[in-house]
């Protein structure tokens, strides 16, 4: 059985809490994606095509 949003324990830290931060800091360290992540993933994008989007979903 799944428990709803209502059903589960609250959380024990606060949002502002430094240890937070410092945690989400970490694990995204050990999680990032290798520098050529893109050129094997995507072999059919190019450079452009992804900066043509980037740039579309800044505006």
């Amino acid at each position: 059985m799944e428990l709803f949003c209502l059903e589960a324990d609250p959380v024990r830290t606060r949002p502002d809490d430094d240890g937070v931060l410092q945690s989400l800091l970490t694990t995204e360290e050990s999680c990032l994606p290798q520098g050529s992540y893109l050129k094997c993933a995507q072999k059919d994008i190019q450079p452009f095509m992804r900066r043509m989007v980037a740039t579309w979903m800044l505006e």
